[in-house]
């Protein structure tokens, strides 16, 4: 690389676990249905006398019902229903592994006894497992890496600076600055938007052989 330049790559490997806890509402739903029936009712009488001995006249008269036939003139058709609404918690954890190569190119310059280092990377990420569960439609969905929401590759960036001042000969304090901003994302459903802007920031001593 020409004066001032610097060139790195090399692999990693991210592993990210979230614990979930899912309410889930779920809904029962009951339901009978029975006929209100109206009738008329066709009533036939019959009389009984009674007489005195040799039938000169009556002492008394009873009518009765001999018979009856009921008749369905009208019919409603009523339904109750009953709901009952209970609420499950589901609990686990989501995990999801990407294999990573970074490829980063910055530059070196020198003020006296500091050093600044500026750099630039892009990290291309596999995915190499995935498995959790997830809130869909009010169900709940089971996922792996073969059926996952996770995207099976995809692409980020970060930007950095390290500053470096030197104590003495060889011994220096560094400060170290990290940004990866959201550029897209690792999901493949535009419906899930969970992101993360990333920022680290570290101070140290290093010794230069």
């Amino acid at each position: 690389m020409p004066k001032g330049l610097t060139f790195g790559t090399g692999f990693g490997y991210t592993q990210l676990n979230a614990s979930f806890d899912y309410p889930l509402n779920g809904m029962s739903i009951d339901t009978s249905s029975f006929y209100d029936y109206e009738y008329d009712y066709e009533l036939i009488y019959d009389t009984y006398l009674s007489t005195t001995i040799d039938s000169s006249e009556f002492v008394w008269e009873v009518e009765y019902v001999s018979d009856s036939t009921a008749y369905v003139v009208d019919s409603t058709l009523v339904t109750t229903i009953d709901t009952n609404t209970t609420t499950n918690t589901y609990t686990g954890r989501n995990k999801v592994g990407y294999f990573q190569i970074p490829v980063s190119i910055g530059t070196q310059m020198q003020f006296g006894k500091f050093q600044l280092d500026l750099f630039a990377q892009t990290r291309f990420n596999f995915l190499i497992q995935s498995n959790g569960s997830l809130i869909q439609d009010n169900s709940l969905f089971n996922y792996t890496t073969s059926d996952g929401i996770y995207r099976p590759f995809y692409m980020d960036v970060m930007l950095g600076m390290r500053l470096h001042y030197a104590l003495f000969d060889r011994l220096y304090i560094n400060a170290n600055f990290q940004y990866r901003p959201v550029i897209g994302s690792a999901y493949q459903s535009t419906t899930l938007t969970k992101s993360f802007d990333y920022f680290h920031s570290d101070v140290g001593l290093s010794w230069r052989f």
